[in-house]
């Protein structure tokens, strides 16, 4: 019976003992990942590499590599997931910010005037105005020939970051990318870029 209680107090503390582990773990991962948290986070893919060293990190310095159990549930424990959507949640009020701060322009010029295509984008926090330019009169002047309003959001998806514009019950999506120069631009049906 002595030896019963004994075998069984081992193993509750070796389970306890590798469950603080896992605990500290955690709470490492979640400070090493809320370093990301700044008026500068505008893409996914920092968060995906953060994610990769910090939990590499911890899975060396804890020994976890090997603990299968942990590694298949820690996307899903809730720590984990509140860490991220709180990411998440910054990422998308700074790509909020990017569209209202800049002006977003589309351009196709040419040699034909009656051809050239230009339109400008702009977001105020809810809503989007979208105008569409044509040359007119003799001075070939530009003017607004057409406007189209509505409301957008953002979503992340795929590792993705998109803009939908919605008008009239239609659905626009465009993509928040950024050139190796560090311009960001709204790829969709027309390519938006950031205006310097």
């Amino acid at each position: 019976m002595k030896t019963k209680t004994l075998f069984i107090s081992l193993i509750a503390f070796v389970l306890f003992s590798c469950n603080q582990g896992n605990k500290e773990a955690i709470k490492e991962y979640q400070e090493c990942m809320l370093t990301l948290l700044s008026d500068d986070l505008l893409s996914i893919e920092l968060i995906n590499e953060r994610h990769k060293m910090c939990l590499d990190s911890i899975l060396i310095k804890y020994d976890l590599k090997e603990n299968h159990e942990f590694l298949a549930n820690f996307d899903f424990l809730p720590e984990i997931k509140e860490t991220r959507e709180k990411l998440i949640n910054l990422l998308i009020i700074n790509v909020n910010k990017l569209l209202q701060n800049n002006q977003w322009g589309y351009e196709n010029i040419g040699l034909n005037w009656r051809n050239n295509e230009v339109a400008r984008l702009d977001f105020d926090g809810t809503m989007f105005k979208l105008d569409f330019y044509a040359m007119t009169g003799i001075m070939l002047e530009w003017a607004i020939d057409e406007t189209f309003t509505g409301r957008y959001r953002i979503e992340v998806e795929d590792n993705r970051i998109y803009v939908v514009l919605v008008n009239s019950g239609e659905e626009s999506l465009m993509r928040l990318r950024k050139n190796n120069q560090g311009r960001f631009y709204l790829d969709g049906e027309y390519r938006f870029w950031q205006e310097q």
